[in-house]
């Protein structure tokens, strides 16, 4: 009995070994085996500067200590040079203003003429005329310096005033500076200048009319002392060509008043 139930059993074996052999063969599934994932290398981000909520000055420099002098740049100075203009009205202004008195000639016209600055003339050498300021004194029929009204005929001795004549040379264009020059013996230094002047005289048309003076451009040359800048002589130009020498210079010059009334 035990030897047919170890039979049975030997049955049962062989026949599941030959349903195992005869089967299906299963694979069993890998187990996947895990990759090491790469340690990556951590970069640190830029750092970027956040600004604080309050911001913070920076800290002032103090300043150096002393008393700091501040130096001005030089500056340059620049002279104008004066006209010819400019030299000769210097000269003349100047002169002036150390003359109390002079003589005239007018060679041309035959006339000298003692002058008192600023504006008292007394013609000699023809006919005596007196003229203090704008005031003319003639001779009349008995032989008295009496006023006369010269209207526009005073230019002969308005010419022998060096302040009118200062006024005249004023208005004076075209001035140019000479080379020097002797007058009587005097160095001078002269000027040539274009003027406007009251010496063409009018023919008269009518018998016993007044001669009429019309002004007329014309070139003009004065001469100054170069020591003492006194006007020494002044020539006029056409259309009436004429020679105005200026002399003794603060000498005893007579008293020039008005005739007793």
């Amino acid at each position: 009995m035990k030897s047919k139930s170890m039979l049975i059993l030997l049955a049962v074996s062989v026949f599941a070994l030959c349903l195992a052999a005869c089967g299906p063969s299963v694979v069993p599934t890998p187990t996947p085996t895990a990759t090491p994932a790469a340690t990556a290398t951590a970069v640190p981000p830029t750092a970027t500067a956040r600004p604080s909520a309050t911001s913070v000055p920076p800290t002032a420099t103090p300043p150096p200590t002393g008393t700091l002098t501040r130096v001005p740049s030089p500056t340059t100075t620049r002279t104008a040079t004066p006209s010819a203009k400019d030299m000769m009205m210097a000269t003349f202004n100047t002169g002036l203003a150390k003359i109390k008195g002079y003589r005239v000639k007018i060679p041309d016209e035959g006339r000298e003429v003692d002058v008192l600055m600023p504006d008292r003339l007394l013609q000699l050498g023809m006919d005596p005329v007196m003229m203090i300021g704008r005031t003319v004194y003639m001779l009349d029929a008995r032989g008295n310096l009496r006023v006369v009204n010269m209207g526009n005929m005073t230019a002969p001795l308005d010419r022998a005033n060096l302040n009118w004549q200062r006024d005249q040379f004023a208005q004076a264009t075209q001035v140019v500076a000479m080379g020097p020059a002797t007058i009587d013996g005097v160095p001078c230094v002269g000027y040539t200048a274009t003027l406007v002047t009251q010496t063409k005289m009018e023919p008269v048309q009518t018998p016993g009319a007044t001669p009429v003076l019309t002004k007329v451009t014309a070139p003009v040359k004065i001469y100054f002392g170069s020591q003492d800048g006194f006007p020494r002589k002044i020539e006029l130009g056409a259309p009436t060509p004429s020679t105005i020498i200026f002399y003794d210079f603060n000498q005893d010059i007579a008293p020039i008043e008005p005739p007793n009334k």
